[in-house]
């Protein structure tokens, strides 16, 4: 895999950032960028899930609303 330059990753991000219309996400990460004390692995998990959920959508690995309650529900018993 070829190791990103910083300035990719920045025009990555910024390209991402400005295609996404979920206020829910944009607040996330956000937060992300502005929370200074969050603990380091805390924050590189949610790095890791985050890197993780965008590959998983670019490869198509998606669920419909319907088959992601559906699969929340078997979890938690309902």
């Amino acid at each position: 895999m070829e190791t990103m330059k910083a300035v990719d990753i920045k025009t990555e991000l910024k390209g991402l950032i400005e295609k996404e219309t979920d206020l829910r996400i944009l607040e996330t990460v956000r937060a992300l960028f502005t929370q200074k004390d969050l603990d380091p692995s805390i924050e590189k998990e949610m790095i890791s899930r985050a890197l993780k959920s965008e590959q998983d959508i670019k490869e198509g690995r998606v669920y419909t609303i319907e088959e992601a309650e559906a699969r929340l529900n078997k979890r938690l018993g309902l």
